[in-house]
Formats: structure tokens, C-alpha cells, sequence
């Protein structure tokens, strides 16, 4: 199910007054899986292995076409549901700087291609990596659409306005938007990897797995909006967040690693120590890309200082990119 119909006109008022207010800012969220390939693609152009610079470059493409397109046409196609001309004018213009640096991304391959001398076999490891990274992303923004970005940006300010009035009907059918939202970003992004691979035919028995199980998710984010939707209708005093998703069991990748011992393992780096002793307030995040962690470390007044690799696999620092000195 994609976004419905259903178009109240309080909602579209109310949206387009505070959204002007508020502003929204998409560049972060839609790209974050490209950030994650720049990291990759440091080390290896460093160490002039071009080959596997070329794959990385490649998959930064990938992601934006994947999973960044998808996402700014799913957001505005709702902007245009309710008539903000405005944010349907600069999120396209922001879906247009994603195809021009997807075009970037990839004359930067090309380039790397015709420098190359990795061997074949280096390549052919490094690309099942890109895939894990890749089927990592493609889950990620559904699968935590209600903790932060379009949902705390888009729909979690201006519910709270609207239960602080007393509106519980608008903010019923605020939140059933969200969900079908949600819903839309499994369909459009998730599914969809996972059935084309199935058309080229990989990994066959865990596609089709992967596929039945995002599509029962997708239903329950959907089936919850028409409930929003029906409690609105009845004038239910009732917060949205009362109507929790249930038994929603979205398929997990298992790591070997926690997050907290991807991230003691990056600190026990003896070089990561010598750049991060001169800062103060200094903050960890780590992420999982399908095959190793990257745990970068960050402080308001520098910002990005390092990030290091670890793999989930050995445990072991695999690289470190100084970011310090930029």
C-alpha cells in the first residue's frame, strides 16, 4: 500500500504553516549511506588500490539510486498531497543534486577503473562486502523510521503541537501519514532490492525469505494506519503513540560484535588514542555496514576527528582515517 488519498484540510494548514517554521533539512538522512562508502573509498585511493576504490564509488551511486531517490520521491510525494509548492520546489531540487552526484560518483570510477591493477579475486571479495553493505542500508531507514529524521522532523514536532491544542483527530491522521509512510519506504526501497535480486537471480532462498518478511512488516505499518484512521473518524481522545506497532518482527542481522565492543576495540587503537588525547568531549558512533563496524569519533567544536574499521569477524582494527588535520 503507498501513501493514500485521505487529505484533511486542518492537516494541510497546520503542515504548512509550522514546516516553514521549522524547515526540513533531507540532505543528512537521504544520504547517510554514501557517507559510510567515503570511508572505504579514503582508504583504498590512499593506499592507490584503485580497483576497490572503483567498487566503492560504484556503490556510493548505487545507494543514492536505491535508497536516496526513493526516499526524496516518497517525501515529495507528500509535500504535493498537501499543496506545499515551496517544499515540493526545493525537495526537488535537492532530488536532482542526488542524480548529479550519483553522475559524480560514477566518472569517479571510471577513473579509478583506468588506474586499476587489483587483481580479480580481491575484487570479486570486495563486491560480496559491498552486497552485505548494501542489503545493511536498504533495511536501515524503514527499520528505524520512527527514531529520528523524516519522522522526528516531519511528523513528531508537529504532533506534539497538536495533542498540546487538544486536536487528537489531527494528530491521529498525522501519525496514520507516518505509517503509511513507512510502509511506502519498505515497498520502495527494501522490497524492491530485495526482488531485484531475485530477478538476477542471487541468493535466491534468502531474497525470496527476506522479501515474504518485509512485506508482512509493510502490512503492519499499513494496517495500523487504517486504524489511526478510524479512530480519527470517531473522535477517540486517544495518543498516537497509544497505537503501537505490534508484533513486528523485522529480520535482524547478527553480528559478532556489539556496538559497544565494535567501539572499545576502536579505542584500544593506539593511534586513535594520539589523535583523540588533545580533545575533549569526544563522542563514539558506531555503525554496522554488513560486514565490519565503523566507530567515528566526533566533538562539537571539530566535528569528525577519526573513524576507524573494525571487523565484525576478527575483532580487529583494519584501518583508521585521520580526520583531524583536515
Amino acid at each position: 500500500m503507498s501513501i493514500s488519498t485521505y487529505r484533511p484540510f486542518s492537516i494541510t494548514c497546520f503542515l504548512s504553516l509550522v514546516l516553514c517554521l521549522f524547515g526540513i533539512q533531507l540532505s543528512d538522512a537521504v544520504r547517510r549511506g554514501t557517507v559510510d562508502t567515503g570511508t572505504m573509498i579514503i582508504c583504498y585511493e590512499r593506499d592507490h588500490d584503485y580497483g576497490r576504490a572503483a567498487l566503492w564509488y560504484e556503490a556510493a551511486a548505487d545507494c543514492l539510486e536505491i535508497i536516496s531517490r526513493p526516499m526524496m520521491l516518497i517525501t515529495i510525494k507528500y509535500y504535493q498531497r498537501y499543496g506545499m509548492d515551496k517544499l515540493v520546489e526545493s525537495a526537488t531540487e535537492e532530488l536532482a543534486q542526488i542524480d548529479k552526484q550519483r553522475e559524480q560518483y560514477l566518472r569517479s570510477a571510471q577513473l579509478c577503473w583506468e588506474k586499476s591493477v587489483t587483481a580479480q579475486a580481491v575484487l570479486v571479495s570486495e563486491k560480496n562486502k559491498i552486497s552485505q553493505f548494501i542489503e545493511e542500508w536498504v533495511s536501515y531507514y524503514p527499520n528505524r523510521f520512527y527514531n529520528f529524521g523524516l519522522y522526528v522532523d516531519l511528523f513528531g514536532k508537529r504532533q506534539h503541537l497538536l495533542l498540546q491544542k487538544g486536536d487528537y483527530e489531527t494528530a491521529l491522521n498525522l501519525e496514520a501519514d507516518s505509517a503509511e509512510m513507512c510502509a511506502d519506504l519498505y515497498l520502495k526501497i527494501t522490497i524492491a532490492y530485495f526482488k531485484s535480486q531475485l530477478l538476477k537471480g542471487r541468493r535466491l532462498d534468502v531474497c525470496r525469505l527476506l522479501v515474504s518478511q518485509y512485506e508482512k512488516v509493510r502490512d503492519i505499518h499499513c494496517r495500523r494506519a487504517i486504524l489511526l484512521r478510524q479512530l480519527a473518524r470517531k473522535g477517540r481522545r486517544v495518543q498516537p503513540s497509544e497505537v503501537a506497532v505490534r508484533n513486528v518482527k523485522v529480520p535482524k542481522v547478527r553480528t559478532r560484535l556489539t556496538s559497544d565492543q565494535a567501539t572499545n576495540v576502536a579505542k584500544s587503537c593506539v593511534s586513535v588514542q594520539a589523535i583523540l588525547a588533545s580533545h575533549q568531549g569526544v563522542r563514539a558512533y558506531p555503525w554496522f555496514q554488513g560486514f565490519a563496524w565503523t566507530v567515528s569519533f566526533c566533538n562539537h567544536g571539530w566535528g569528525n576527528l577519526v573513524t576507524v574499521i573494525v571487523d565484525d569477524e576478527t575483532g580487529e582494527v583494519v584501518d583508521a582515517v585521520n580526520q583531524s588535520w583536515n
